[in-house]
């Protein structure tokens, strides 16, 4: 299937100090859109098929200060969908 794929990600915030590079973020599609897309981490959901949301790794890492605002835009490569291994 042509749609399915996993996809870096580009998160612009409120300014912080909260992430470095390497940092490890787990997005969830579900918080910014629309509930229907389903958990990452469940087979057969939208957001697992379509190869949205998980982890990912912290490539690159900006801060932006000026008089109005200060923002912080983090680049982050996909690592996992952030699935739980089950104990043996």
């Amino acid at each position: 299937m042509q749609l399915s794929n996993v996809y870096d990600g580009y998160f612009e915030m409120i300014g912080n100090n909260l992430l470095m590079l390497g940092s490890l973020v787990y997005y969830d599609p579900t918080t910014y859109g629309p509930s229907y897309m389903g958990n990452p981490q469940t087979p057969g959901s939208l957001a697992y098929f379509m190869g949205l949301g998980g982890l990912h790794l912290v490539t690159e890492l900006s801060h932006e200060i000026n008089s109005n605002k200060y923002t912080t835009t983090a680049k982050a490569r996909f690592v996992s969908r952030g699935e739980l291994k089950k104990p043996r």
